[in-house]
């Protein structure tokens, strides 16, 4: 019996660690993204084929390595505002960290060039840009909530682009991609707003410049507020749009689940 418990604990640990190390949350959001990229400029070929499960895995894998070199550079501020965290808490190092984040980049890069060039040159800009920011911009004002806005709308478009044909897309497929993407962009600059607000502490320390540090907690959750409702307006607008074979039943249950989604992620900021 305690042969066994132990065996479950080793299986657990690792698997506990993986979780918290790359957020998998995150990752199943990115790869919700991608699905939902793909399913607005779907038409009548085959939905799910390689292309498709190439783009939701490498998406989850490069939001993973994302995530691993955020907490690489974020040791300190973590060490104050989440001693929990894998390396503060001790259950990985800082090289570990950096090592499989590398691979995990390299991997997801390689996975995006398996689908087209479209794929690879995003899944590599991505790449560098989740880098920088972990690396130079977190401690920018707002340039880093905008950094990874795009990057959270950018699963949209690399699903869009894992479907792209000859011939490119439609008018009224652009329209939507771009309805949602900027929603999402929009929806995730407030939640980074808020996830400011709860970092306030460890940032002050660390000398980073964010918004609730400059202008204080009222204004930012003003900010974040006005940004979501703008969203949710936006994501409505194609309804009142007349474009090309757009489904309407179906558009409103993608984009209730998205709105859904929005709200939740602000009222949990750090849990996504």
């Amino acid at each position: 019996m305690i042969k066994l418990e132990l065996q479950i604990k080793a299986l657990k640990d690792p698997l506990k660690l993986a979780w918290d190390l790359f957020r998998i949350r995150n990752c199943l959001m990115a790869t919700l993204g991608v699905f939902l990229g793909a399913l607005f400029v779907y038409h009548h070929d085959t939905f799910i084929d390689t292309n498709l499960l190439l783009a939701m895995l490498s998406a989850f894998i490069i939001t993973a390595a994302g995530n691993s070199i955020n907490d690489y550079f974020d040791v300190e501020i973590d060490k104050i505002n989440k001693p929990n965290r894998p390396i503060p808490s001790g259950r990985i190092s800082k090289s570990d960290t950096l090592m499989i984040s590398m691979i995990l980049f390299l991997l997801g890069i390689t996975l995006g060039k398996m689908i087209n060039n479209y794929c690879f040159a995003l899944a590599l800009i991505n790449s560098l840009l989740l880098a920088i920011y972990a690396a130079k911009l977190k401690k920018t004002l707002l340039l880093s909530n905008m950094l990874i806005s795009f990057l959270v709308a950018s699963t949209f478009i690399y699903g869009s682009l894992s479907k792209i044909g000859p011939q490119g897309f439609r008018f009224g497929d652009l329209t939507l991609l771009a309805v949602i993407s900027t929603s999402a962009f929009l929806t995730n600059f407030s939640r980074e707003i808020l996830k400011d607000i709860e970092d306030i502490e460890g940032d002050k320390r660390n000398y980073v410049t964010t918004l609730p540090i400059k202008y204080g907690e009222k204004f930012s959750k003003r900010v974040a507020s006005i940004l979501t409702i703008f969203a949710i307006f936006l994501s409505v607008t194609p309804f009142f749009i007349s474009l090309e074979n757009f489904n309407k039943l179906a558009y409103f249950f993608l984009i209730f689940a998205a709105d859904l989604t929005f709200l939740i992620s602000l009222r949990s900021p750090a849990e996504l």
